[in-house]
């Protein structure tokens, strides 16, 4: 555990009127990121099937 998530350990979970409520923009900012962190691994528990996407690049200068 780092010191920052030692620090974070008693935020609430996200809800939207965080603000309303006197928690700071840091605090906000790290429950949604946490909620959105659980919510991408509940939907990885699912293990969909993606298919791998490579995508290539060329730069061409003009002379």
């Amino acid at each position: 555990m780092t010191l920052y998530e030692y620090q974070m350990r008693k935020v609430p979970e996200y809800y939207h009127g965080m603000y309303l409520d006197g928690v700071t923009p840091e605090e906000i900012l790290f429950a949604h990121r946490r909620s959105m962190m659980q919510s991408l691994a509940n939907e990885q528990s699912i293990n969909y099937n993606f298919a791998e996407i490579k995508i290539g690049s060329e730069v061409r200068v003009k002379k």
